[in-house]
């Protein structure tokens, strides 16, 4: 069994080495049944010095994206190199430090043992005290409006740290629009499927930048909800 670990990065040059380190320093293989695993990262068309920083770190696959195309497309093209490398499992992680790298172990735990398609790292948004609140109660309202639409429990819909199987990864390659959040709209794409989603407990740490698909408040309300449904009407 082959592993790909995915990192879409745009403007990351002041993390994304760290986000590496975090990874080759307390990702414990050991714990998994593979024996190596290969390091993606999607530069979706950065103006800063990230792609400077990737060419000069060994061992890592680079996906070079000429223009910013947002975080669905980095996404996309992350899963379609994972399975030219024939990847049977795909985890995709952030840049920017929220998520640690020693939760891939049981991230990844349901799908390579078979009983999830998909494992999402559920934040566990409501005890964190510096996440913003208008944020925990639009993502808790989501979460409740696409656990109801989906008859499933949904803990955590926007966690970007997720863990999917060869099949899956087909799946979403082929129907993912790249709508305002790839998050979302997979989610619920494989909910509809009725493919099985599991949500595993992980720990954050503070991001060290502002989120980027928010660029108001108002505006992500109401970009997130449309989001939600439009995955079921759409999909």
């Amino acid at each position: 069994m082959k592993l790909a670990i995915q990192i879409p990065a745009y403007n990351e040059a002041d993390w994304i080495g760290k986000a590496l380190e975090d990874i080759q320093k307390n990702f414990i293989l050991t714990e998994t049944c593979f024996h190596s695993y290969d390091i993606l990262v999607i530069n979706d068309g950065s103006s800063d010095a990230t792609l400077a920083i990737l060419n000069k770190t060994p061992g890592i696959h680079i996906i070079n994206l000429i223009s910013h195309e947002g975080l669905g497309v980095a996404y996309r093209k992350g899963l379609a190199k994972a399975l030219e490398l024939g990847a049977d499992c795909i985890v995709n992680i952030d840049a920017d430090l929220q998520y640690q790298a020693r939760d891939i172990g049981k991230l990844i735990q349901p799908v390579i043992e078979g009983y999830a398609d998909m494992s999402i790292g559920d934040r566990q948004i409501s005890k964190l005290m510096d996440y913003p609140a208008v944020k925990k109660i639009t993502q808790h309202l989501g979460n409740r409006m696409i656990s109801w639409l989906y008859q499933s429990s949904v803990k955590d819909s926007t966690s970007g740290f997720r863990a999917v199987n060869r099949e899956t990864a087909r799946l979403l390659l082929l129907h993912l629009k790249n709508s305002y959040t790839y998050t979302i709209e997979s989610l619920c794409l494989l909910l509809k499927q009725k493919k099985k989603v599991v949500f595993i407990p992980v720990q954050t740490r503070k991001s060290v930048r502002h989120s980027r698909l928010i660029t108001s408040k108002i505006g992500y309300v109401k970009n997130y909800l449309k989001e939600v449904f439009a995955c079921r009407l759409l999909l």
